[in-house]
This record gives structure tokens, C-alpha cells and sequence, in this order.
């Protein structure tokens, strides 16, 4: 692979991930114990110090190990003082964990804390920056655990974000790389340090005969600890070492019982290795790496034209890497000298090699005058399970719910009602305006929470001035999650799992301002799990369920398994208020807004019983310059009020809605000749904002089609419209197309529109735009098939 065309993946992944990385490594440090033992000692001292001399045949055959290991030395945290301090330990059946635990709770986060602070040294910013903390050992079992001591030695912020990964054997290393590179990847200006520390003395036990596994221990693994600080967009003081393109994790089938360990009553036991493991790995080995680098289009001829950071489990398992690859011999100097330095230390040793890497290529490691520029990060353990670099997703739509409150009133009969229900009947001339308003409006009928008798019972919601805000946001606080409840309950019926497979909530409102707020409600009311990941997004006007999408495209494609709940919800009861002359801004208010919930579950790589709408493929986000005051939303005494709705609002949409859009496609490679090569879910934030976009881009008549509809049969509801126009939309296209107009997903020579484009704008002004795709869009009746025309 060339320099030349790896330049052009690196931008189509960049593009296509929307991320503001790619996650790159910034600074490693590393540290081992002071206890440092020859290979060629080993076999002597470790038969001395268990007592165990009588069993000559097992110490030759140590020695004949440690001979062949490709080890010279290792680092110990125990010593002869220690082992002769507790005698429990050389026998297996003695039950000592309890007295191992309370030795690794002390060494392992300072051994940690060690490696760390070499890390940060070389960083060259301050320990508070750090934003997340990934810490992975197998040597340790503690609530809190090693995360939580690490913050207090290194001097975190109390606030730093921590993630613990116990006993994930060889690969939690690569583990914790994969979950720090979504962390930097989707928190902007993150940086997240990574922590693997390990000691051995939680496996440390006397030879025996029949227990060979125990040999291969005492042969293999040493202790140490390495740590790495992964973020986005390095900064000019940062040194990037190298990037994170991609990360995958895949199982070898039917090797469950290929390496197994366990804590038991005498420590980390119960380890087996399958006498085949060599050939498992090799036989495996070239599949996960092609199935790694196969999604991002990169062509990989010559294995040889890589560098290679591999996790050197034992020196046969890098030969047998070495063959399958038919590697130059110097591919692997970085595994072979980590492992002869140190020997195997479970998850640290990759990043042992990472650092020895680095190092290399700083020091100007060249082949015929250039350095590799593509790479490979591969580690293995316990399952057989393979740590490798690859990208999950895209985000798709799985599931999508709607909800409105129950009182309707046409928008024929609004007038009437509202200055009826504010008694402001005298104020005709306003009365008039909005009758008109109404009737140019597009919207036919409107759904609201309140009714005249809540009004009734406050009257102070009439008057602007009045200090309502507090008995506004007393009904709210109800209201809105139980109907987001009632959306959630939709879409999750849709879906078909139950709702405690959720792993992520994301709740957008501008209906509310509450701590905890509609989110840890709405766990609450759909009995989802506790520990569901939630994210409040409160007042972002008009282009919050797009930003809702946004956040939840992240989060799908960078948590493996995530299934996210999306939801939007709005009561217009924040802001309802009598008309009054000279704030014409409370007219468009009343004659536009409805109340309604919109929620979709966003997750990728869709399993068997799931049923894919559309993918997120891009998602973007432009403000448009010089439009601060162009809408504004905030808070008041009074309710939300302060808007403001720019006189030329549908030119300053319409001047920059092309260029937006092609900001969205063009990092994707895709041209698009024609806007009606695209179906389109469009927020429809008024009729008028519709036919500018329809005049600007040329739209057919039926293009928008769901969005006039949606407009027609609820009105504008925030961030929730767009939901409801995703949710008409994917109807229509199950429909196979309808009969009549092709509603914006037209059906031509048997085929509907592949590709689509989603928008949103709001307070900003903000455009929200996203890329669709509909997958394996072969409809129930077998009428249509996929046609991509772009």
C-alpha cells in the first residue's frame, strides 16, 4: 500500500466517521517493578523459593522453556521477602486471595500511576486535562477499583470520566485502546489517558506434577504497566505519534475453552492453552486482519508494506505470525524485543510494543529512505479473541414512535379559540392576522397538552409580564416525560426487544429545565436499566431532533451493541400568552407550534430480528454567519419567550441551504447531479420555508412531500417535527412508494430512491443536515429493488 493511496483513505474515513479525529496517540509511558530476574536464573529461583528442588523433571522442563521463550528477563513486583511472608501461596489449594487482593490493591494503581506519570511527562500538559481514564487489569477485583485510586494519585479532576475493564486477558490492551479511541473520537477536545497494569503474583503458585499450565506461567509472564494518552485534533504543543483509524474485536468460533482463567479461592487460576494454539491463531489470523482493513477500501497486496505493533504472546505465536504473512524478518523487531525485555505482561505488553514502536520511528527507522505509513495494532487472549482495527455502523434507524397530547383543534377554528380562551375578542384587527396566518400556514389541525381548563386554573399565563414560569414548569415536568413515554413505548413495540436493551437515552426538549430532568424520568417510566447511558439536550429550538440524531450516530457506531433511544418531546404551554399589539412574534408563535413526541432507537450493525429503515452515513452541522439574532429562544419569568423570527428569514435559508447540503455529500465522494435524485426528510418550519427550498433547489413538486404532510397534520413541534417526517417517510417507502405522487421517495423503472438527505434549522441560525441511506431496500412484495443513482 502506497503512500499516494492511503492519502485518500484517510480522508474518505475521516469523512465518512464525521468524527473530529481520527483518534491519535499523543505521549506512552511504561514501568516494571524493581524485582529483575534472568530467564536463565529463573528455573533456580523459582524452584528455590516454592521449595520444590526434589521435582527435577519439572525444573528441566522449565529450563527448556525459559530457553525457548525469545525471553532474557523479567520484572517482578514480588520478592523472596514476600513470597516467604506468605507460604499460603505456593499451594494452589490454599485459600489466599483474599491476602493477594489486598496486595494489588496498593501496587497495582502505584505500578499504574507510574507508567502514567511518564505519559503525562511526555505529554507535556497538566494531569487536570486528562477528561477520561480507561484503566484494564486482570489483577485486581476491587469496588471501587483501580480507576478510582489513580485519580487521587495522579491528581484528576474529580470529574474525570472513568471506565474499568477487569479480566479480559491478553487483549485488554487493545481493549482499552478501542473504547479510549470512541471517547476521543466523539468528546471533543477529550483526552484520554489509558491505563494496563498487571502482576503476577495474583497466578504465583509452587510446580506440580500434572499442572503443566503452571510452567507456562512461571515461564511467560512478568510484570508491568503501560499507559497511553489518546485524543482528537492534537493541538500545537501535542507531538502526534500515530492514529487510530479503526477498531474491531472478533471471536474465533468453538474456542471457548482455548485460554480460560479465573479467579478462585488461590488466586488467578483455572488457565488452560489449547496445544494448538499456534496453528489456531496463524489459521485465523490473515481472515481478521483482512476482514479489518476490507471496510475502509484499503487494498493491502504485501503485508510487508505495514508496520506492526503485535501483542507477543509467546515467541512460537510470532513465528507462526511470521509464516503466515511471510513477513521480513524485521517486521516483528518491536513484539521480539518487548518480549525479550519484559516477557508477556497480559494487556501492558502491547502497549510496551506501541512504545517501543514510536520510539523506532522517532529515531528515524527508514526503508529505502521511508517510513511505513499504514500500520497494525493486533492483540489476542482469552475466547480466542482477536483485537484489531476496524469501524462498526453506520447508525441506523431501527424503530421510530410518535405521540401527540389529546386535544385537537383545526386550524380553521384557532382564532376563535384562542382569542376566546385569552378573552382578547376586542383586539380584532389581531384577530384578523391571525386568521390569515392560519390559513396560509399549511397546517390543518394542531395537537396541545392544555386545554381551556388548565388555562382556566391559571390565569397568569395570559399576561407576559406575570411571573408564570414556575407553575409552567411544574406541568411540564410531568407532562413531557410521560409523553416521551408514550413515543418511547411505540417505537420500542416496533422494534420488538424489550426496552432493558437500551443502552443509551438521548432526550431533547425545550419544554423544560429541570435537574435530574426528562431523562432520568423516562427511565423511570419504560423501565429501562439503571445504568442506561443518558444524555439531556435542553434548548436548541427547532433543530434538536436532528442534533438528537447527531449524537446518537456517535454513539451507535462507537459503542459496539448500542441500541440508543432517541427522543424529542414539546408542550407549547411554555410559551402560550395572550396576543397583544406590537408583538406580532406571539401570533407566529400561536398560529405555527403544536405539541408532540417523536422517539427513534438508533443502533448499528442491525441483528436478524431487527429491521433497518435508513443509515446515518454523514451528519453535519453549519451555522450561518452574522445570524445570531436572527432566532432567539430563552427562558423568562414569564415562560419561553424572547423570540425573534428574522423578516427575511426564508432568504437567509434559502441563500446558504445548497451550500450546506453540499458540505454534507462532497466528504462522502458522492456527486449529486440532481436534488431529485434524493428523497428528503426536511423539519417543516413553515409553509413558506418549504416552497424557498423547493424554488432554490428545484424540487419536484412531490419532493417534500412528507414534510407538507406532517406540517398539514400537526403543525411545527421543535425538534420533534423531524421525527414524525422521518416516521412518514419510512412508512411511505414500506408502503412500496404508495400510489400517486412518488412523496419525495420516488419510484422509477421499479425502483426507489436509495440515497436522502435529512435537515433541520433552528436558533442560530443552524442548519442540521444528514446523509441517509436506505439498506437492503428490496420491499415486502417484491416490487422494488435498490437503485443507486448517484
Amino acid at each position: 500500500m502506497t503512500s499516494a493511496s492511503a492519502a485518500g483513505s484517510v480522508h474518505e474515513i475521516r469523512s465518512a466517521q464525521r468524527a473530529d479525529g481520527p483518534a491519535t496517540l499523543l505521549a506512552t509511558g511504561t514501568a516494571n517493578p524493581a524485582t529483575c530476574i534472568s530467564q536463565d536464573a529463573y528455573p533456580d529461583y523459582y524452584f528455590g523459593v516454592t521449595k520444590s528442588e526434589h521435582l527435577t523433571q519439572l525444573k528441566e522442563k522449565l529450563k527448556t522453556l525459559c530457553q525457548n521463550s525469545g525471553t532474557e528477563k523479567r520484572f517482578f513486583h514480588h520478592d523472596e521477602a514476600l513470597l516467604a511472608a506468605h507460604p499460603e501461596f505456593p499451594d494452589r489449594a490454599s485459600p489466599s486471595l483474599d491476602a493477594r487482593l489486598d496486595i494489588v490493591k496498593t501496587a497495582v494503581p502505584e505500578l499504574a500511576a507510574s507508567a502514567s506519570r511518564k505519559a503525562i511527562a511526555e505529554w507535556g500538559r497538566p494531569a487536570a486535562d486528562i477528561t477520561h481514564l480507561v484503566v484494564a487489569t486482570n489483577s485486581g477485583a476491587h469496588i471501587p477499583g483501580v480507576d478510582f485510586r489513580l485519580v487521587q494519585l495522579l491528581g484528576l479532576r474529580a470529574s474525570v470520566r472513568r471506565t474499568m475493564l477487569y479480566l479480559s486477558g491478553c487483549f485488554a490492551g487493545a481493549a482499552a485502546l478501542r473504547v479510549a479511541k470512541d471517547l476521543a473520537e466523539n468528546n471533543s477536545g477529550a483526552r484520554v489517558l489509558v491505563v494496563c497494569a498487571e502482576l503476577t503474583i495474583m497466578m504465583f503458585a509452587a510446580p506440580e506434577e500434572g499442572h503443566f499450565q503452571t510452567l507456562i506461567n512461571q515461564g511467560h509472564f512478568g510484570d508491568g504497566a503501560g499507559a497511553v494518552i489518546v485524543g482528537a485534533d492534537p493541538g500545537p504543543a501535542e507531538r502526534p505519534l500515530l492514529e487510530i483509524m479503526s477498531a474491531a474485536q472478533t471471536i474465533i468460533p468453538e474456542t471457548e475453552d482455548a485460554i480460560t482463567m479465573q479467579l478462585t479461592s488461590g488466586g488467578l487460576g483455572g488457565s488452560s492453552v489449547h496445544n494448538n494454539l499456534g496453528v489456531l491463531v496463524g489459521s485465523n489470523v490473515e481472515r481478521c486482519l483482512l476482514n479489518s482493513f476490507s471496510p475502509l477500501g484499503i487494498d493491502v497486496p504485501n503485508w510487508n508494506d505495514l508496520f506492526w505493533v503485535v501483542h507477543p504472546g509467546t515467541a512460537a505465536l510470532l513465528r507462526q505470525i511470521d509464516a503466515v504473512f511471510q513477513l521480513q524478518p524485521d517486521k516483528l523487531a518491536a513484539s521480539r524485543r518487548v518480549l525479550r525485555e519484559y516477557g508477556n505482561m497480559f494487556g501492558a505488553t502491547v502497549i510496551f510494543v506501541l512504545d517501543e514502536m514510536c520510539k523506532h520511528r522517532h529515531r528515524g527507522g527508514v526503508v529505502d529512505g521511508h517510513l511505513d505509513e499504514w500500520g497494525v495494532l493486533m492483540a489476542f487472549g482469552p475466547g480466542i479473541t482477536f483485537e484489531t482495527m476496524r469501524a462498526d455502523g453506520p447508525a441506523t434507524l431501527l424503530a421510530i414512535g410518535t405521540a401527540n397530547p389529546a386535544t385537537c383543534i383545526s386550524q380553521d377554528a384557532y382564532a376563535d379559540y384562542y382569542f376566546g380562551v385569552t378573552k382578547s375578542e376586542h383586539l380584532t384587527q389581531l384577530k384578523e392576522k391571525l386568521k390569515r396566518l392560519c390559513q396560509n400556514s399549511g397546517t390543518e389541525k394542531r395537537f396541545f397538552h392544555h386545554d381551556e381548563a388548565l388555562l382556566a386554573a391559571h390565569p397568569d399565563f395570559l399576561d407576559r409580564a406575570s411571573p408564570s414560569l414556575d407553575a409552567r414548569l411544574d406541568i411540564v415536568k410531568t407532562a413531557v416525560p410521560e409523553l416521551a413515554a408514550s413515543a418511547s413505548s411505540k417505537a420500542i413495540a416496533e422494534w420488538g426487544r424489550p426496552a432493558t436493551d437500551i443502552t443509551h437515552l438521548v432526550v431533547a426538549t425545550n419544554s423544560g429545565a429541570h435537574i435530574p430532568g426528562a431523562d432520568f424520568r423516562l427511565v423511570q417510566l419504560l423501565g429501562l436499566r439503571a445504568s442506561v447511558r443518558r444524555t439531556m439536550l435542553y434548548l436548541s429550538g427547532c433543530f434538536a431532533g436532528a442534533a438528537a440524531l447527531r449524537v446518537a450516530k456517535d454513539l451507535a457506531e462507537n459503542n459496539s451493541g448500542a441500541r440508543v433511544l432517541v427522543v424529542c418531546a414539546e408542550l407549547t404551554i411554555m410559551m402560550f400568552a395572550a396576543p397583544e399589539e406590537g408583538h406580532f412574534q406571539t401570533l407566529i408563535n400561536q398560529g405555527h407550534f403544536g405539541d408532540g413526541a417523536g422517539a427513534v432507537i438508533v443502533g448499528a450493525d442491525p441483528g436478524p430480528a431487527e429491521r433497518p429503515l435508513l443509515e446515518i452515513m454523514s451528519a453535519a452541522q453549519t451555522i450561518i454567519p452574522e445570524t445570531e439574532d436572527a432566532i432567539t429562544m430563552q427562558l423568562t419569568s414569564g415562560g419561553l419567550g424572547g423570540s425573534s423570527v428574522h423578516n427575511n428569514l426564508g432568504v437567509l435559508v434559502g441563500s446558504n441551504v445548497e451550500r450546506c447540503l453540499l458540505n454534507s455529500f462532497s466528504p462522502l465522494g458522492i456527486d449529486v447531479p440532481n436534488w431529485n435524485d434524493l428523497f428528503w426528510v426536511v423539519h417543516p418550519g413553515t409553509a413558506a420555508l418549504l416552497r424557498q427550498i423547493d424554488a432554490v433547489l428545484q424540487l419536484q413538486p412531490d419532493k417534500l412531500a412528507a414534510s407538507r404532510r406532517v406540517l398539514r397534520e400537526y403543525g411545527n413541534m421543535f425538534g420533534a417535527t423531524v421525527i414524525f417526517v422521518l416516521d412518514e417517510m419510512c412508512k411511505h417507502r414500506h408502503r412500496g412508494g404508495g400510489s400517486g405522487p412518488g412523496y419525495g421517495s420516488q419510484v422509477v423503472d421499479g425502483h426507489l430512491d436509495e440515497w436522502g438527505v435529512l435537515m433541520a434549522f433552528g436558533p442560530g441560525i443552524t442548519f442540521e443536515t444528514m446523509v441517509l441511506r436506505a439498506p437492503n431496500n428490496c420491499l415486502h412484495n417484491g416490487k422494488y429493488s435498490i437503485r443507486s443513482k448517484l
